[in-house]
């Protein structure tokens, strides 16, 4: 059972994802090596101590044995191994190597059970910028999104059209996410390395909303979106809105265009119906003149008392 055990732990090692395999080995770490010749006879090995002497581990775990301080293992019939900064896969060649004059073998298995985890910089445009860290072993949660979406994903100010990944070394790569959305395009959804900076700049080309909506504001440009779309993403019109008088605003040089958009959602553009909206544009959504009646009361009242106040004092009003 034993066997069948370490067998299995041998398969599941070579199930593992790619990224595992290039995990590299640290002072200090922990591995678990597997080594069977061409009989199935289970070769138990040793571990290196710091003071340089080979010491047997415990019957329970023979197979583990951890990495000195100078980032070296003993390996029975080979000797001392230097593994440090080396990945699991270059350890087992090493092994294979070095035991193959001498024994048949027929598989090797080196396992590291440190976890590691990598450390990204998410900053800029997103709810909660930081450092995160994620397992080496598990590249899905170290995915372009998946990291976004930790820092506690985009603030309503950021640059979907150009996030920046800074490596180490200083080199940049920018990746489009809002085209990266609408292709499907997996591939962009990158893993990243350690020490890698995600960088999400503000939103430069913006539409702004005002007036009769929920949420009046600047919102970033999207290619191919209508007006109809910028005032759902404000949260949609107010009860006292004017729907057949609302207008975008735009600038032509040094002078703005109105345009009055119709109730089907088009407007007239160098005698053309037009549905585009540009960078720098403002959808003006005003309120209905007779919205709101409290209002209307309001400015009666108020007029009604200045009309009581200048009569009383020329005499006018009698006391």
């Amino acid at each position: 059972m034993k066997k069948v055990l370490i067998m299995f732990a041998i398969i599941l090692s070579y199930m593992l994802p790619a990224a595992y395999a290039e995990v590299l080995i640290e002072k200090g770490d922990t591995l678990k090596v597997y080594v069977f010749d061409r009989r199935g006879t289970d070769l138990v090995l040793g571990s290196f101590s710091p003071n340089g002497m080979a010491q047997q581990l415990g019957e329970e775990d023979p197979h583990q044995v951890n990495v000195s301080s100078e980032g070296k293992i003993f390996i029975p019939n080979i000797g001392v191994l230097s593994v440090s900064d080396k990945s699991t896969t270059e350890v087992e060649k090493m092994i294979i190597q070095g035991l193959s004059s001498s024994i048949q073998l027929q598989q090797v298995a080196v396992l590291l059970m440190t976890p590691k985890f990598n450390r990204v910089y998410v900053l800029g445009e997103v709810a909660n910028p930081g450092m995160y860290k994620y397992d080496q072993t598990k590249p899905y949660e170290g995915k372009l999104m998946s990291l976004i979406s930790s820092a506690g994903g985009f603030t309503d100010r950021a640059n979907k059209d150009a996030v920046s990944i800074i490596k180490e070394n200083g080199s940049m790569v920018t990746i489009n996410l809002m085209q990266m959305v609408r292709k499907n395009s997996i591939r962009e959804n990158v893993v990243l390395e350690d020490k890698d900076t995600i960088m999400i700049g503000q939103c430069i080309s913006r539409v702004y909303v005002i007036g009769e909506v929920r949420t009046p504001g600047g919102y970033q440009f999207l290619e191919g979106a209508t007006f109809a779309d910028y005032i759902a993403e404000a949260g949609g019109i107010n009860n006292t809105a004017a729907m057949d008088n609302i207008g975008i605003v735009r600038k032509n040089k040094d002078r703005n265009e109105v345009f009055k958009v119709a109730l089907d959602g088009t407007f007239s553009t160098n005698g053309q119906k037009n549905t585009a909206v540009y960078p720098g544009d403002t959808i003006y959504v005003p309120k209905h003149f007779f919205a709101d009646w409290k209002d209307l009361g309001s400015v009666l009242g108020m007029a009604r008392d200045s009309i009581y106040v200048y009569d009383t004092v020329t005499g006018r009003y009698p006391r």
